[in-house]
């Protein structure tokens, strides 16, 4: 029985660990913005939004139909925030 319980808690903190491990903070995600908003119009478009629609679409924040259409801050923030920009690379 302790030995069930042991793997018992030991599969629950994997299970959340990564969840944790992917939020961001405000500052780091305001810096990836000021850094991915290479024009620095406030929006992301065509290749500077490309790499971060993608990875929304794969998180399935948003559909397919999004892909070509800009990036306001408020949507990259949020997701930004949720890790889902994790693997993208600047």
């Amino acid at each position: 029985m302790k030995t069930f319980l042991a793997a018992s808690m030991l599969v629950a903190s994997i299970s959340f660990a990564p969840m944790a491990m992917a939020e961001k903070s405000q500052a780091d995600c305001q810096a990836a913005w000021k850094q991915a908003d290479a024009n620095n119009d406030g929006k992301m478009d065509g290749m500077e939004a490309r790499p971060f629609i993608d990875a929304m679409i794969s998180a399935q924040e948003i559909s397919e139909d999004n892909k070509g259409k800009a990036l306001l801050a408020s949507d990259f923030m949020r997701s930004c925030k949720a890790g889902t920009f994790d693997t993208v690379k600047l």
